[in-house]
């Protein structure tokens, strides 16, 4: 959070005294309080993640009073504002605009120890645009009211492990907040949040007609499968979880060829049965999108999905195995929370982006809806099922460990990105290795060498509820 120090200068305190010759001793100040004045505070523009800090001069014709302020933000969802001594530091947290009013009191304890109160303004401006960013604007400007979007974001940053959070109406930041030490340009990771948008890839090759459909045999391309128990898993049972593969992820992440380890996984329910949430099911994309399109999973996710949305390809990164060839299609892709942001507003505009078809829409209003309990094709959907109680609102979300979140309210046009905070360097490359891995788990406290329980995160239930009090009026 950027700091702004400025001192107000205006005004002295004024001392009583006695005539002009040298040897004069002061007056002794009146029994009659004098009443403090606070001299006129200019208005300030601020932007969100900044702080002002404001020295107050007081005039007081009784020298020796001590002086305390109060101040009051009218908005303070907007900008809240504190008072120590003589000093005010006020917050931006959302773009808006507020009034604060301030008074000073002595501590003589007379009826009159107040001042007259001083007002003044305070705009809250979004940071200065990148041209790669997103569009802002202030909550109000979409029918929000300013605190619900506050509350949402104190609730998310309740779990200090988080380092970023992006909340979105119609295609418009509306509020932002970022950890200490980060920003708007530092990237997070996905983690499992890299399923569904490897989903949306595969739509896009059904679309083209490189993929059959949903219900086209996986075999047709792994054929390592035909002959085998594996033979009739569809690719539908693939994305919707239900292929009766296991969850080896543990294994999997030990192996050079991370591909070759889930091609060769054996079957632990009849395809089709059971919802099994399965990493090494979900690797499998790697050689279904190579094989189906003659393209790379990274090179056909940054062709037809990345770059069609506006996302700068050369700051992001996509992490390979160990083997430094295949691409890793369950997780890891690392990106900023703007780019996060336009995979989810890809979604709720049901796969346009300005105008243009990217991914069909009858494919995307399948991925957000349950095919079982609470998960679709590669989302989950955070509903009774999932809570195991009712949720005001149903919201579909690609999940991922240790906190990466993209969550969507289609109804209210809504998107919410969370970021856990991330410590990788892009020189340091995107093979995985057991020295180079996309590391959330330092900031969760949760790495095999860490001491003591995790970081708790927020209460994903309470966000929902939260989600809830942002529909517009």
């Amino acid at each position: 959070m950027r700091s702004l120090a400025v001192i107000a200068l205006v005004g002295v305190a004024a001392c009583g005294g006695g005539g002009g010759g040298s040897d004069q001793t002061p007056t002794p100040p009146s029994a009659v309080n004098n009443r403090p004045t606070i001299a006129a505070i200019t208005d300030a523009t601020l932007s969100v993640g900044e702080t002002l800090t404001l020295r107050v001069s007081i005039s007081d014709a009784d020298f020796a009073d001590a002086h305390t302020l109060t101040a009051n933000s009218e908005d303070a969802c907007v900008a809240p504002v504190t008072a120590a001594g003589t000093t005010l530091s006020i917050s931006a947290l959302v773009v808006g605009a507020t009034t604060i009013t301030v008074t000073a009191i002595d501590d003589s304890g007379a009826d009159n120890a107040q001042s007259p109160a001083v007002t003044f303004n305070v705009a809250v401006k979004p940071v200065d645009q990148q041209d790669w960013a997103l569009p802002r604007t202030a909550p109000v400007d979409v029918d929000i009211e300013t605190c619900p979007v506050g509350a949402v974001l104190d609730h998310i940053f309740a779990d200090r492990s988080v380092q970023a959070a992006l909340l979105l109406r119609d295609g418009q930041v509306i509020g932002e907040r970022y950890a200490e030490g980060y920003g708007r340009d530092d990237p997070g990771t996905s983690w499992s949040v890299a399923k569904s948008f490897y989903s949306a890839a595969i739509g896009i090759a059904i679309d083209e007609g490189a993929i059959a459909a949903l219900e086209q045999k996986a075999s047709d391309f792994l054929t390592e499968w035909i002959g085998t128990a594996k033979e009739d898993i569809t690719i539908r049972h693939l994305l919707e979880m239900r292929a009766g593969l296991p969850d080896e992820v543990a294994g999997m992440l030990l192996q050079d060829n991370q591909t070759q380890f889930a091609l060769e996984r054996e079957l632990v329910h009849e395809p089709g049965t059971t919802f099994l949430y399965s990493n090494t099911t979900s690797q499998l994309f790697e050689p279904l999108i190579l094989r189906s399109t003659g393209t790379t999973a990274h090179q056909w996710l940054t062709e037809k999905v990345l770059r069609p949305i506006g996302i700068d390809t050369a700051a992001i990164g996509l992490w390979l195995d160990a083997s430094g060839e295949n691409p890793l299609t369950f997780c890891c892709i690392d990106m900023r929370p703007d780019d996060f942001a336009r995979f989810g507003l890809l979604y709720l505009n049901d796969g346009m982006w300005n105008g243009l078809p990217v991914v069909s829409a009858p494919y995307v209003a399948e991925s957000l809806v349950p095919q079982s309990a609470f998960y679709g094709l590669q989302w989950w959907v955070l509903n009774e099922n999932f809570f195991g109680a009712a949720v005001p609102i149903d919201v579909p979300a690609a999940i991922g460990l240790d906190g990466q979140r993209i969550y969507l309210w289609r109804e209210e046009n809504i998107a919410l990105v969370v970021l856990t905070k991330y410590q990788h360097f892009a020189s340091q490359g995107y093979i995985w290795s057991l020295s180079n891995w996309p590391n959330t788990c330092t900031a969760r406290n949760s790495c095999p060498d860490s001491s003591g329980g995790p970081v708790p995160s927020y209460d994903e239930r309470a966000l929902i509820e939260r989600l809830a009090q942002l529909r517009g009026g």
